[in-house]
């Protein structure tokens, strides 16, 4: 992410020094939003749906996960005197800049408070590095600091991992010895605990969904709890190193040989932040996995962004995935939410002889063909010699945000192929990507996976992932069954339904190119194969068994959230009110062509699971 253009990095992201340098680099394009306005520094001209005190918060406290860490390493920043002013005058009730009351106005719910969040960060610096911002300061404004943070301990917080948020705060009162509240930390820990799943998972609280917080949050911030007050508190420090490292395995299986990692579920515009779990396992001193290979996919996570152009033209982040995309920002994300990706840096905090700096990158990390079956997170990951693919039971869903089901409904999610958005005008509803989508041609009425009513995972080994889920109130009813094997799955779909619709299935999304040698096509054999390819990578579809007629599509665009134009195969079908067994074959790899030879993968174990769970007969299958 070496700003402000991809094309000109020369950071090689290899070494302690090529990192401490890269947390430089992403905060100098900030310095002239810090000089204009060092309390409320404003990145861009778009909106979040908090107020504007707190998205000036926002983008002053989110880059201190990264400057925090660089400095409580002995790293060098000459922008300390930005940083203390800005603190200065966001929690000075007379300053045109303060950051105002939590829960102000009257009848504003205080526990949902952004300012809650953006605290957390504020008590991070204060614990690790508070020689820089808080020392310096004067006996008046230390008091304001202290009297502004002390506002979390006066409220609850929002029933997610947002309890984290306190624990931070007090972590950082405790270090520089202001008052804090013990009890209040202690509560958030008891609450935070009855999220626990087990094997090292979490649910965010209320919302019931298992994404990218489990990592780069409960976790993160366990981990620096456990750092910080570990010699005060080590039984709370030893469960959370615990269950770090049971949890290890299973969120290194999301990433790839490249270092991409699977894009699933909310506030994907924190990018990097999917590693911040890497660098607080080093942070925390937790080997849960060999240090060449917490190293290496730490590092190969921050070299695959730092290759895409993912910057404004100033060189500030972007809201985006691969490339500036509001379209899949969430209702929260102001133009400093995506420097959460900072949170990335923490082992800038540690001496150059640690080992996860000492440690030469293991090459083949994020490259051992594996099946790992997540059955708190209600998927199956795949992973080949460069890719993993998650097939997604669909039982998890924080249905309150945008695009909520492209983000946790699809069937199928890739590290090489990122998942694009639901379509949202009429021309475009005859399409899918890894998705079976149901449409009334006459309505142009489109429902697919939302609204799940059972599901998991079963034998062999947990491997098949299952979902009953219903579309068009309950007169589409559908059984999901999906196994896969390194780059290919297969699907099965057992469809009751009421109503005449048609059904669209549809394959991952490629690169678009229009390069006249290369350009994207199909290959239809009896029309039953759906084949996009673009000299570069290959999307299959297949039907197995059945007389659906193969196509593709270009999605709109800017719905992919790795290519700004992308195309995907489909395979579709008219059904009437009946029941009907669609059985698909997938594939999806950076490979110039594919054919599809796993039909072996339905088997007689795969076939039992149908029949026990949709009480029907796998049919007859074929090439």
């Amino acid at each position: 992410m070496t700003s402000p253009n991809a094309s000109e990095t020369t950071n090689p992201l290899k070494t302690r020094a090529d990192f401490q340098q890269f947390a430089r680099e992403l905060f100098e394009p900030l310095v002239p939003h810090f000089e204009a306005s060092p309390g409320r520094p404003k990145f861009g001209p778009t909106a979040a749906g908090f107020d504007a005190a707190a998205e000036g918060l926002e983008s002053f406290s989110r880059p201190l996960w990264g400057i925090a860490a660089l400095a409580a390493g002995g790293g060098e920043f000459a922008h300390w005197d930005l940083v203390r002013r800005g603190l200065v005058a966001g929690t000075d009730p007379n300053s045109p800049e303060y950051w105002g009351v939590v829960g102000a106005p009257p009848g504003t719910d205080a526990s949902a408070d952004q300012r809650l969040v953006e605290m957390a960060a504020i008590g991070f610096a204060l614990a690790i590095a508070p020689e820089h911002i808080y020392e310096p300061l004067s006996q008046q404004e230390k008091d304001n600091v202290v009297r502004w943070l002390s506002q979390i301990n006066q409220t609850d917080t929002n029933p997610n991992n947002w309890w984290f948020f306190r624990i931070m705060v007090d972590a950082g009162l405790e270090k520089v010895g202001a008052p804090f509240n013990e009890k209040a930390a202690q509560e958030s820990f008891n609450i935070l605990n009855g999220y626990y799943l087990g094997d090292g998972w979490y649910r965010d609280g209320a919302l019931q969904n298992t994404d990218f917080y489990v990592a780069f949050a409960f976790h993160f911030y366990s981990l620096i709890y456990a750092r910080l007050r570990g010699d005060k508190d080590p039984e709370r420090a030893h469960t959370a190193v615990g269950r770090a490292r049971a949890f290890a395995s299973d969120w290194a299986a999301r990433f790839d040989a490249t270092g991409r990692v699977i894009a699933y579920g909310r506030s994907l515009t924190y990018r990097s932040g999917g590693a911040a779990f890497f660098g607080a396992l080093a942070f925390a001193d937790v080997e849960a996995l060999p240090w060449a290979e917490i190293r290496a996919l730490w590092a190969k996570h921050l070299r695959w962004f730092a290759k895409q152009d993912i910057y404004t033209p100033d060189g500030v982040l972007s809201i985006g995935w691969a490339y500036p995309n509001l379209l899949m920002s969430e209702t929260y994300n102001s133009p400093g939410s995506p420097y959460w990706a900072l949170k990335a840096l923490l082992p800038l905090a540690l001496p150059e002889d640690h080992p996860f700096w000492t440690a030469e990158e293991n090459p083949d990390a994020g490259s051992t063909p594996l099946v790992s079956a997540q059955p708190h997170a209600q998927v199956v990951v795949n992973r080949t010699d460069n890719q993993s693919q998650m097939l997604n039971a669909g039982g998890n869903g924080a249905w309150f945000v945008r695009q909520a089901v492209a983000k946790y409904g699809k069937l199928a999610y890739s590290s090489a192929f990122p998942l694009a958005l639901e379509p949202d005008d009429i021309a475009s509803y005859l399409t899918a990507e890894s998705e079976l989508a149901f449409v009334d041609v006459m309505t142009m009425r489109r429902e697919t996976r939302r609204l799940v009513t059972d599901s998991g995972l079963t034998d062999p080994d947990d491997t098949i992932a299952w979902s009953k889920w219903e579309a068009f109130g309950e007169d589409i009813r559908v059984t999901t069954f999906m196994r896969g094997e390194g780059d290919a799955h297969v699907r099965v779909h057992v469809v009751d339904t009421d109503l005449a619709v048609t059904a669209v299935e549809g394959g991952f999304a490629i690169a678009e190119n229009f390069d006249p040698a290369h350009n994207h096509y199909s290959e239809d054999s009896e029309d039953t194969h759906a084949r996009v390819r673009n000299g570069k990578a290959t999307s299959l579809l297949v039907d197995l068994a059945g007389e659906r007629a193969a196509s593709t599509s270009s999605l709109q665009p800017n719905t992919s959230l790795g290519w700004a134009r992308a195309t995907v195969p489909l395979l579709t079908q008219p059904l009437t009110p009946d029941q009907h067994v669609l059985v698909t074959g997938v594939r999806a790899a950076e490979e110039p062509d594919l054919s599809f030879e796993h039909t072996h993968l339905l088997d007689d174990a795969f076939a039992t699971a149908i029949r026990d769970i949709a009480g029907v007969n796998l049919p007859k299958t074929g090439d």
